[in-house]
């Protein structure tokens, strides 16, 4: 598969998906196997209490930033591979029906998982039993935005897209949507209308 394929396909992407098939589209770019990777120096798995395995994450791409995957790649072939004392943990929100989301550490999972590894040290946050999969969505997309844009330098189209399933109180960005949606806009992928510009 040739990379502007993955890429598009990827980016194409939308709504709750599970990390390994983001990866395994990754895998399938031409001579990545045999050119990317030999790059690499092989990853040191996780040790200890606290793993996941990398195939039963998920990421809702309702609220999460673009996957810049280039910029992944070309980060890992500078560093030489994936450093585990540096990705540190990612952060999980499990939800009333057993799924893990990854909130906080999305591109260390693909990260990690490109340079072949099984199991990533995470800490889990448990939803309330009786959550629905929108009040999900809107805790976790508040965890995101406070993790992300309240602390670190995000760009302005990633806040509004976390914004938008937030939704915090007082905000303004139920009423910016409304007035995108009509002028046939589209910011990160929060307008539906596939002929939105």
């Amino acid at each position: 598969m040739k990379k502007s394929q993955a890429f598009a396909q990827i980016g194409a992407m939308t709504g709750v998906v599970k990390l390994s098939d983001i990866i395994m589209i990754i895998l399938q770019i031409d001579n990545f196997k045999l050119d990317t990777l030999k790059k690499l120096k092989p990853a040191i798995g996780y040790e200890g209490e606290d793993l996941t395995l990398l195939s039963e994450i998920y990421v809702d791409l309702t609220y999460q930033r673009k996957l810049k995957i280039q910029t992944i790649i070309n980060r890992l072939i500078d560093s030489g591979g994936f450093d585990k004392a540096v990705a540190g943990h990612i952060d999980l929100a499990v939800r009333p029906n057993g799924r893990q989301f990854v909130w906080d550490g999305f591109h260390r999972c693909i990260k990690a998982a490109i340079c072949g590894l099984l199991e990533i040290k995470a800490s889990k946050f448990i939803h309330d039993i009786n959550h629905s999969e929108e009040q999900c969505q809107k805790i976790e997309a508040e965890m995101f935005k406070v993790r992300n844009a309240d602390q670190t330098s995000m760009a302005p189209d990633e806040i509004f897209k976390a914004k938008v399933v937030f939704r915090e109180k007082g905000d303004t960005t139920d009423k910016q949507l409304t007035l995108l949606k009509r002028c046939m806009l589209n910011v990160a992928g929060t307008n539906s209308d596939s002929s939105a510009y």
